[in-house]
């Protein structure tokens, strides 16, 4: 549609713009100038818009002919000698110079900024901001050239009849920062109105200075333009009463505005009061008055407020958006200011300065830049809470928008970044009177909001925020817990247990001197009083101590354990009886815990692990007290509390002590809690944990024995780390069968391509680049399942040339399949977005001959480092798929999220993730995986959740078809069986999740469930049904062995191989009972990371290793 309007545009210019030179002067000439070539359709499209609307054009080619005269290029028209010295060779009467605008790189549409620019003085008549879209172009011409057309008659204005007027500014005087908002408002709100009369023209600041540099210089008929020029200068000041409060109705300010001539002379004062909350009746008072005094006439002009504000704030949020937020504060402000009730404008310039401060994710960053004084910002909060609490109170606001800001504004927790818990809310008795009023207004709704949805927890986050001092702040935690914490007065305590032992780990148990009350610290609300509510802590956490309640004594008693000095005896006093307490009063099964999950156990035993370490005791202390504790279940070969315990874990990790010594006694420790799992034969995976534990602790300290059993599988190794430079290790694998030849590629460090001919079983090349010393930014992911995207996303191998898809980087070259040897490449070819490429977020890639089928998309990492664990803020990013040639550079486009047309969901505005594109033998059909990247994007983007699921895609008729698709939300949807990745085998296709293994045949498109660890004959099937074999899942429970992920396991001649823990290997035959586990040390003492089946045999792949299984001669 875009490209029929744009060609109809230039049909039109064809016809008109020869007319040019009969039109009269009645109607301005313009010039349409953009910076950039890639501007050209937009521009062609605002010529033809501005034509239709009867404006005068000057020729593209005469202005081309011209800028190649004079040797100047469009982008250099930004400087004003420029422009005037072009504007007098063309005689056009303005430029409407259209720019692309710097910003972040997280932000997935360009800028637009958008002037018009007269040329006599090369004053600015326009200047506005539009997001530039590609497939929106109809949309952003037609609110541009409406724009023009409406200012472009001032082009032509007499110097005679027009009037110039500049304001100076309107300025504070013995006003405090309050106020300040207001001498930014004020000026833009009188521009705005002043700029709809037909014969003024509003001068910005930077006009008013050429133009004072003019006025010495110029002479002629300029003169009278210049000397017609008014400048009006304003002061705000107490009025006739004493005292102003900024909340009291009774109180206003005086505005007092001076008008002058160019010369300096006086011709008018215009006094009005003003209502900090009603800006806009002042300036609707003062306008008549000054265009009066300018015109002897009244005004005619319709002056629309609403619709004035709504402008204002679209130009003010597109800027927020797009990272320039000190340019946003004006635009926002006058929003605020024409319509301060309006809650979504008030929250804009919240949200705008917070944003410039904090970046919100995981865990919060302080930029240390602001815009506003901690008093700007505490007023601006101030009218939000307000507008919250009376819109909560007339049902205008909901609970779920009061649940939105209270992220921004007081979300609760020592580890937030919420406004009422940061330091700027207290940092100046002013600004702490003012938001200890907004605490009081802001707790008063979460509490209402907590009783009508019956959320017993919300109020702890109105805990948190309630108070800056620190003897207040303990009174309300003491209040919240014994509302929650303590048990209660009436019926049986075993009625709220469960809720009880939520609340202890909230504020007590877990990590309490990372995120409960006493991480409060410096820099929360109580700023240098936080060392005093520390000590209040402690001595209210000691008097839990003494309330009978088991529950409470223990999780105070581990509280003190990990907030008191690390090692010193009151640390490890309290932390013994929290044990004890544990041990003979909470001990399973009598914990009254209502549920029947063993979730509540296992983490209460893990705080208490936490506990023992933190603590502070010299570690053969530590394991004593571990003894204590495993000893008696030893004995009695307790497998279900051993279970519970999860003794090789303290917090969510193995950790090993510093010295073989201090381990080697809690190695025999773990071995003989091994021995009671080996003869009770429950819980498999605990043992695999322990055994792997043990593995990896003799690798660590090789003085307490060998870590691993010589293998006695038959492997044929075929590529070793010695083959590599260095003896690399890398960290990232993605291979494929294509024809006799396995291709695998690893990465970090560097990215390296292995070809193996596997009918031969010989490496033919070895291509490797370490990118010139750049690193891979791994995407981030927040749950297992939505993993669909990884640092190699990617390989296509053709005679003449090899691409490896790296995220974030984009297509790395190599030599094709004719070429055979080893190379390292210190300077690659890497194709990104210069060469082509939509984007270089490339979620997969599979090539076809000489072209490449792309996708792109998904999330893009805002904040953090590039390891693991960093907290990562996303922004969505335009998504889609295409065919790309590296030869021509060419892109053709075959989804795109931002189209918005045809019937299939990848064109509908939504960002999604395209994974594993897998041609079938016949490379008619192209199937790959749709899903999402993290929580936060899955939450937002409802409307593709049920697309999410295995695709086909007809080669020749570009036609998407949905295959299998998830039904629900939860696990057992058929989601769960495809949410990993396809691997194409030479024979048929393997779809591998993490809990799943699919084979799938890419010709009748039927499959087999081999193994799903979600899915059975008692959920609902997955749609539409499939063939399913249960040979291994009813057979035997392989996830009872432990944690082993499905896309690193495979099935070879009905004999299930895959990798259990890290350190060991899990393998079982179709039709057979025993299931065999051995040491993962195949690949010449290193590792196995996946498993892969080709007709060849199977294939062990390790960190830059491959071996071939030799599976014919096992068991003889």
């Amino acid at each position: 549609m875009n490209r029929k309007f744009l060609s109809f545009a230039l049909l039109v210019l064809v016809i008109i713009i020869p007319l040019e030179a009969a039109e009269t002067k009645s109607q301005p000439t313009i010039a349409v100038l953009g910076t950039t070539t890639e501007l050209s359709d937009l521009c062609s499209l605002v010529e033809a818009g501005l034509f239709q609307k009867g404006l005068a054009l000057v020729e593209r080619a005469k202005i081309d002919s011209i800028l190649k005269e004079q040797k100047l290029t469009a982008s250099g028209l930004v400087e004003r000698d420029n422009l005037l010295k072009l504007g007098q060779l063309i005689r056009a009467d303005g430029f409407l110079l259209i720019s692309i605008e710097e910003v972040p790189k997280e932000n997935k549409n360009k800028l637009l900024r958008i002037r018009l620019i007269d040329t006599a003085h090369g004053l600015c008549f326009l200047d506005t901001f539009e997001s530039w879209d590609d497939t929106k172009l109809k949309e952003t011409t037609e609110r541009i050239t409406g724009n023009v057309s409406a200012m472009a008659p001032k082009l032509i204005l007499p110097p005679d009849k027009a009037i110039p007027i500049g304001i100076v500014g309107i300025h504070r005087v013995e006003l405090d920062e309050r106020y300040q908002w207001l001498t930014r408002a004020l000026p833009v709100m009188l521009s705005a109105r002043l700029n709809k009369e037909p014969r003024i023209i509003m001068l910005e600041r930077e006009d008013l200075k050429m133009l004072l540099d003019e006025k010495l210089l110029t002479k002629g008929q300029d003169t009278a333009f210049l000397n017609s020029a008014i400048l009006i200068d304003g002061y705000l000041q107490r009025g006739e009463k004493e005292g102003i409060k900024l909340r009291d109705e009774e109180d206003e300010i005086k505005l007092e505005l001076h008008m002058k001539d160019f010369l300096g002379k006086e011709r008018a004062v215009f006094t009005e009061l003003v209502h900090p909350d009603e800006p806009l009746t002042t300036v609707e008072k003062v306008v008549p008055n000054i265009i009066k005094e300018l015109l002897n006439a009244s005004s005619i002009t319709v002056w629309e407020p609403k619709k004035e504000a709504e402008e204002f704030f679209l130009q003010g949020d597109l800027l927020k958006k797009h990272g320039r937020h000190k340019d946003a504060i004006s635009p926002l402000e006058t929003a605020y200011a024409l319509q301060p009730d309006n809650i979504i404008y008030t929250g804009a310039l919240f949200e705008n300065e917070w944003g410039t401060r904090v970046i919100q994710g995981g865990h919060t960053v302080e930029t240390g830049i602001s815009n506003y004084s901690d008093l700007e910002l505490a007023c601006t909060v101030s009218r939000l809470v307000r507008q919250i609490k009376t819109g909560y109170e007339n049902g205008s606001v909901s609970a779920d928008d009061i649940l939105k800001w209270e992220e921004l504004i007081g979300k609760g927790g020592a580890w937030k970044g919420g406004y009422l818990i940061n330091s700027a809310s207290s940092s100046t008795q002013e600004v702490r009177d003012i938001n200890r009023e907004n605490r009081n207004f802001f707790v008063e709704i979460l509490k209402k909001i907590s009783k009508r949805n019956n959320n017993r927890y919300l109020p702890l986050t109105a805990v948190y925020i309630s108070s800056d001092n620190p003897y207040e702040l303990i009174k309300n935690f003491r209040e919240f817990a014994q509302e929650v914490i303590l048990p209660p007065k009436i019926g049986e305590m075993e009625q709220s247990f469960d809720e009880r032992y939520v609340a202890c780990r909230l504020i007590l148990t877990q990590l309490p001197d990372r995120w409960g009350p006493y991480a409060l610290s410096e820099k929360s609300q109580l700023r240098e009083q936080s060392k005093k509510f520390q000590e209040l802590w402690i001595e209210y956490v000691k008097e839990l101590t003494q309330i009978k309640d088991p529950l409470v004594r223990f999780s105070s008693c581990l509280c003190l354990a990990q907030i008191l000095k690390r090692g010193s005896p009151e640390a490890k006093e309290y932390c013994l009886k929290a044990v004890d307490i544990l041990l003979t009063e909470l001990n399973s099964p009598n914990e009254p815990f209502k549920s029947n999950s063993r979730t509540y156990k296992e983490s209460m035993r893990s705080d208490m692990k936490c506990g023992i370490r933190f603590a502070g005791f010299p570690y053969d202390e530590e394991v004593s007290i571990f003894e204590k504790i495993y000893e008696p279940l030893i004995v009695n070969k307790d497998c279900h509390n051993l279970m519970l315990w999860r003794p090789t874990l303290i917090g969510f990790a193995p950790i090993f002590r510093p010295t073989p010594e201090e381990e080697r006694r809690y190695i025999k420790l773990l071995e003989r809690i091994a021995d009671v799992f080996e003869t009770c034969g429950t819980d498999k995976w605990v043992l695999t944990e322990i055994k792997d534990y043990l593995i990896r602790a003799k690798k660590k300290f090789p003085e307490l024995g060998s870590s691993n059993n010589p293998t006695t599988l038959p492997v044929n190794i075929l590529l070793s780390n010695k083959d590599w430079q260095q003896n690399k290790k890398f960290k990232h694998t993605k291979f494929m069968c294509q024809d006799d030849m396995l291709w695998i590629s690893f990465a970090e460090p560097g990215v390296g391509l292995a070809g193996i001919n596997l009918k031969t079983r010989q490496l033919t090349s070895l291509w490797y680049t370490d990118l010139g010393g750049r690193e891979i930014a791994f995407p981030c992911f927040w749950e297992p399942p939505l993993s669909l995207v990884t640092p190699i996303n990617g390989i296509a191998v053709s005679a003449n040339a090899s691409y490896v898809a790296i995220w974030n980087i984009g297509l790395i070259e190599f030599p094709g399949s004719s070429v055979v040897g080893k190379k390292s490449f210190a300077t690659p070819k890497i194709f990104t977005e210069k060469d082509g490429l939509p984007s270089i977020s490339i979620t997969s890639m599979a090539g076809n001959g000489d072209k490449l089928w792309v996708a792109y998309g998904g999330t893009e990492q805002r904040h953090g480092r590039r390891a693991y664990g960093t907290v990562y803020s996303a922004a969505e990013k335009d998504s889609g798929l295409g065919i790309y040639n590296p030869k021509t550079r060419h892109w053709e486009t075959v989804f795109c999220s931002t189209l918005k047309s045809g019937n299939n969901p990848f064109n509908s505005g939504n960002p999604y993730v395209i994974s594993d594109l897998t041609f079938s033998s016949k490379k008619d059909k192209l199937f790959f995986v749709v899903g999402n990247q993290t929580r936060e994007s899955a939450q937002r983007i409802d409307e593709m959740n049920k697309w999410w699921g295995l695709w086909k895609i007809d080669v020749s008729t570009r036609k998407p078809k949905f295959l299998w698709y998830r039904e629900g939300n939860d696990d057992n949807s058929c989601y769960s069986l495809i949410s990993g990745h396809i691997l194409d085998s030479g024979d048929k296709l393997w779809i591998k999740g993490e809990g799943s293994l699919v084979e799938f045949d890419p010709n009748s498109e039927k499959a087999k469930i081999i193994i799903n660890r979600s899915w059975s004959r008692n959920t609902h099937p997955p749609q539409p049904e499939k063939e399913i074999d249960y040979s291994f899942s009813e057979k035997k429970n392989l996830f009872s062995y432990g944690s082993f992920d499905c896309k690193c396991s495979a099935v070879y001649k009905d004999t299930f191989w895959g990798r259990l823990g890290r350190n060991q290997l899990i393998t079982t035959h179709k039709k057979k009972e025993e299931v065999q586990i051995i040491d993962n040390n195949i690949l010449d003492g290193d590792p196995v990371q996946y498993f892969f089946s080709t007709p060849y045999g199977l294939i062990a792949i390790g960190n830059g290793t491959v071996g071939l299984i030799e599976t014919e001669g096992i068991g003889k």
